[in-house]
């Protein structure tokens, strides 16, 4: 067998061993909603994401992931990635779970 077709094939099979290794990271990519991230309380301003969010115009806070659904002026904070999947994040908080959302602080 030649060199070159020996290659070949140490390529595919490389190729495919990789495939496998990684294919629950590269299904996650394509899952259904945003990564969840448990975090502390002082987790937005340890981190500068609340300093970003104030920034671009909008209050945050917590609020009780029962409540969301009533909290029609407020929005989760979703943090885009650009090669995996989006980001919210929660606390444990008792028997409901925080989320963080921010809110626009000023008028179009």
């Amino acid at each position: 067998m030649p060199q070159s077709d020996i290659f070949t094939i140490c390529t595919i099979l490389g190729g495919l061993v990789s495939l496998g290794y990684f294919w629950d990271k590269i299904l996650g990519l394509f899952g259904r909603g945003p990564e969840i991230k448990w975090v502390h309380l002082g987790y937005p301003t340890e981190s500068g994401l609340q300093q970003k969010i104030e920034k671009a115009g909008f209050s945050v806070r917590w609020a009780s992931e029962n409540n969301l659904a009533n909290k029609k002026d407020s929005s989760v904070v979703t943090i885009k990635h650009l090669f995996r999947k989006s980001s919210i994040f929660k606390v444990k908080s008792g028997n409901d779970n925080l989320v963080l959302v921010k809110k626009g602080t000023h008028n179009p």
